[in-house]
């Protein structure tokens, strides 16, 4: 339960970022950000299929639909499988950096404000 708990609150908050990183749906493809995005997703995929697949054999041999023998046989065939897939998903998470969309980069570097001051003509070049 606990673990589930935590798949969804991981989910709602990595949509909420994204959401906040990507301003239109546009951007999932034009930014960095949103490749990534997509290439993260595309890597979790196997990962939870493989750790369904793994819970409802669980399930199953806990109700005594499937015997211990055949049980132990899938899992020792599944669980290198679902820690192999873990572990690719950790390391490239591990050495890319995060790239935020450009637009949030620019509001969020400081100096952004100095790109949107402009000097007017009359202004520039008088001294006093």
């Amino acid at each position: 339960m606990f673990t589930a708990v935590t798949l969804y609150l991981l989910a709602a908050t990595g949509t909420i970022r994204s959401l906040g990183e990507l301003p239109t749906a546009g951007a999932l493809i034009d930014t960095a950000y949103g490749r990534w995005l997509i290439m993260k997703l595309l890597l979790i995929a196997p990962l939870l299929g493989v750790a369904l697949l793994n819970r409802e054999l669980l399930f199953r041999w806990s109700r005594g639909k499937v015997t211990e023998a055949v049980a132990r046989r899938r899992l020792l065939r599944l669980l290198p499988a679902e820690a192999e897939l873990a572990i690719v998903v950790l390391f490239s998470v591990a050495v890319r950096r995060d790239a935020p969309a450009k637009a949030v980069a620019a509001r969020r570097s400081p100096l952004a404000a100095f790109r949107r001051v402009s000097v007017s003509g009359s202004c520039a070049g008088r001294r006093q």
